[in-house]
């Protein structure tokens, strides 16, 4: 992996860490801004299954542009960083605007400004071996997921209830 300044992932639902989760967020985007990498751990299923939780993703800063069609953007929302995939670009009134989507939801996320994606994920490590989003079965299930959209999505979704329901069967010992 690159040698990159770490940001830890705080707790959010710790009431106790609010503060300090703010000045990491401002930190991270800071770093960003000044055309830093960060690294940061990523959490949840929205991108199943090219991204799972605990992947340590390196994201890199934007430069005053919009991402392409297809990337995984850092999007800024009020209270969190989402990681989901560029699905349209366009522009309205002289603004170019992008809409994201998580791989395994069924609708998009709202309209964003440039101002609201913090960055582009480059690369994606998994219990420390870097993960290939370019090619292979990666490669064609992020492709499929802007061209094929929404049933790709639809399938992940299902994808991801079969796991759960599998895990439910026969949980860990």
């Amino acid at each position: 992996m690159p040698a990159l300044l770490h940001i830890f992932r705080m707790q959010a639902a710790d009431p106790t860490k609010i503060a300090e989760k703010q000045l990491l967020r401002e930190a991270r985007l800071s770093m960003l801004r000044n055309g830093h990498q960060i690294r940061v751990t990523l959490d949840g299923y929205s991108m199943f299954p090219l991204l799972l939780p605990n992947d340590v993703a390196i994201v890199k800063p934007l430069h005053d542009a919009l991402p392409q069609l297809g990337d995984i953007a850092l999007v800024e929302l009020p209270e969190k960083w989402i990681a989901h995939r560029i699905v349209q670009v366009k522009s309205k009134d002289g603004y170019r605007l992008a809409v994201s989507q998580g791989d395994s939801l069924t609708r998009p996320d709202q309209v964003l400004t440039k101002e609201m994606i913090s960055g582009v994920i480059q690369e994606v490590y998994r219990d420390g071996k870097e993960v290939d989003l370019c090619s292979g079965w990666r490669g064609m299930v992020g492709r499929s997921m802007v061209v094929l959209r929404p049933l790709p999505q639809f399938a992940c979704r299902f994808l991801l209830k079969l796991k759960r329901s599998v895990q439910k069967l026969f949980p860990k010992s």
